[in-house]
């Protein structure tokens, strides 16, 4: 699992998914959390942790937001060198399988529907944290 200390960018437009995914992720033990309503805040938050610095370790991210997707923004950090291989969770309240198989295209580590409950998310950052070292390993 990741580390308690890991940075983490949560990214939904709906101000009670990210209070939700915040008590989720305290009562789970991280404290290091950032959180973005839109795609323009997501980039922001991006740029000055890369700024500073300061990586994400994992970002958790809506597909769809005003003024760009997740999906969007799933793109533009693929496109980073440096952020190539940060583990990115999306969720979204739609299961329309082209977008799943154009988030898969895309990069996603994981995929989850709304409502999730605090067990479903752990086990989908369990998943992209077992990932994460098998890339270190091979």
């Amino acid at each position: 699992m990741f580390p308690v200390e890991s940075k983490i960018l949560i990214v939904d437009d709906a101000q009670t998914i990210l209070a939700q995914m915040r008590i989720y992720l305290s009562e789970s033990g991280y404290k290091n959390v950032i959180s973005a309503k839109n795609l323009r805040g997501a980039i922001e938050n991006f740029e000055k942790a890369d700024a500073e610095s300061a990586y994400f370790q994992l970002v958790l991210c809506d597909i769809n937001m005003p003024g760009g997707s997740g999906i969007d923004f799933l793109k533009f950090i693929r496109k980073h060198p440096k952020h190539r291989e940060t583990p990115f969770i999306m969720f979204t309240a739609e299961a329309e399988k082209s977008v799943i198989t154009e988030a898969i295209a895309a990069g996603v580590d994981g995929y989850m529907l709304k409502p999730f409950s605090k067990a479903q998310l752990l086990q989908k950052m369990a998943d992209a944290w077992k990932s994460v070292e098998k890339k270190k390993t091979a």
